[in-house]
């Protein structure tokens, strides 16, 4: 009878934790962080070397100057 209890249990146990993890990997979208998206997206660019250009924010390796982020440019 003591080992039906134990089985029991383990059984409880394991399926308690299976749920949890379950819940915890799939949360809607609408809880993510809106800004994040975007923030990620941007390109940043030296202002006084165009030609580097990186996903985030820094130094350029160049010059030291700080990165800015990357205006789009009009298309003609």
């Amino acid at each position: 009878m003591k080992k039906f209890w134990v089985k029991l249990l383990l059984i409880f146990i394991m399926a308690s934790v299976s749920a949890l993890g379950f819940l915890q990997c799939h949360k809607p979208k609408s809880e993510s962080e809106p800004g994040k998206t975007e923030e990620r997206s941007a390109l940043y660019t030296c202002p006084m070397h165009p030609e580097v250009v990186q996903s985030g924010p820094g130094k350029c390796p160049i010059c030291g100057m700080n990165l800015v982020p990357k205006a789009d440019s009009p298309r003609k």
